[in-house]
């Protein structure tokens, strides 16, 4: 976590506040990949909210595994469109994604990287409330080493 954050624009890595109560636990998975899905949650963060304001970042562990959780304090999304949000190219249509750009690619595509290490990603958010993004990753073993799934290509995980 603390890597893709180093990786952000200047600007977007000082508003993240990373926090880790439960230290950091090993997990089965793509170093690059996991980083790739840092990246664009941590992004859409920035893109989605006001300036200056703060992006959380906190891990935890849940039944076997580790939770990353990113959360902004943008416009927030409507429930209807909680599952949409990672179809390939579907975008919330309101003013705040007019302005911003984009095609609707990086929520699906962060969700089928995570899917392909034995994960899963989701959303909760209200309107006027912002959002948090979590994924999950399952632990490594203590009776294994940490190899990590190896990805070679975006295609291979869609």
């Amino acid at each position: 976590v603390a890597e893709a954050v180093a990786e952000c624009d200047r600007e977007v890595a000082a508003r993240v506040v990373f926090d880790r109560p439960g230290g950091d636990p090993p997990v089965m998975a793509d170093v690059f990949r996991v980083k790739q899905v840092i990246s664009n949650l941590v992004s859409n963060a920035a893109k989605y909210s006001p300036p200056g304001t703060p992006i959380a970042i906190e891990t935890g562990s849940h039944r076997g595994m580790c939770v990353v959780s990113v959360t902004d304090v943008g416009p927030g999304i409507p429930a209807s469109e909680h599952e949409r949000i990672f179809e390939r190219f579907y975008r919330v249509d309101n003013g705040t994604t007019r302005r911003t750009g984009g095609v609707g690619l990086g929520l699906y595509i962060a969700k089928e990287l995570v899917e392909s290490m034995g994960g899963r990603l989701w959303v909760t958010s209200e309107p006027g409330s912002g959002s948090t993004f979590r994924f999950s990753l399952p632990h490594a073993r203590r009776d294994e080493e940490a190899e990590p799934v190896i990805v070679t290509s975006v295609e291979s995980a869609v």
